[in-house]
């Protein structure tokens, strides 16, 4: 493998938690960083700001996400959101899922926009705007990833399995599509039309979606 590292953060640059979950790079070319008790906020032009309970989050932070303005994180109790209050982030509980959130994706598809959330007791489907959830199914999963070559279906990475969710008229359809798996599917991407998921001490598959 190429390259070098040429920086590493940690507590001496003022970060208070070096257990790291998850990152996200904004628009504005900062870094988000998902921490087991809060959330690192830096700004490519200034020191690294911390968010905890002083802005209301006292939890563990496992994806960020952006949907249209607003920020959300999937924690270890619930989907939070935030806002800003004289110039001052802070954090608040939706109580719209009221357990654990390992995973937050918003999909475009031809029935419009879908956010998915993989929570503690299934796969949820968020309606943001009346803060409501709707199970899709009790599969318990870790994460999900679009089909590149359709943009109604939705790959779920699941334990020791991989599954499906299609969108259509009727509403959303789940089966199962690979079983038997060494390893739970815990990331997913997709590259040239083809699936790629890491697993938990079984490595890295490639499958093809055709």
């Amino acid at each position: 493998i190429k390259g070098r590292i040429v920086r590493k953060f940690d507590l001496n640059d003022g970060m208070e938690n070096l257990v790291v979950y998850d990152l996200f790079h904004d628009k504005e070319n900062n870094l988000w960083i998902c921490l087991d008790d809060g959330i690192h906020f830096f700004e490519t032009s200034s020191p690294l700001t911390y968010y905890d309970k002083n802005e209301g989050l006292i939890d563990v932070i496992n994806k960020f996400k952006t949907i249209g303005k607003n920020t959300y994180l999937a924690s270890g109790t619930d989907i939070w959101t935030s806002d800003v209050e004289d110039h001052h982030r802070k954090f608040r509980s939706l109580k719209i899922l009221k357990q654990q959130a390992f995973d937050l994706n918003t999909y475009q598809t031809e029935f419009g926009e879908k956010t998915i959330v993989i929570g503690a007791t299934g796969i949820f489907e968020l309606n943001l705007e009346s803060n409501k959830s709707n199970l899709i199914s009790e599969e318990y999963a870790w994460t999900t990833v679009q089909n590149p070559l359709n943009k109604n279906e939705i790959f779920v990475g699941l334990e020791s399995s991989l599954g499906k969710l299609t969108i259509s008229k009727k509403g959303w359809k789940y089966q199962t599509r690979l079983a038997d798996l060494k390893g739970d599917i815990i990331s997913l991407t997709s590259i040239n039309g083809k699936l790629i998921f890491g697993t938990y001490c079984d490595g890295i598959y490639v499958y093809d979606i055709c």
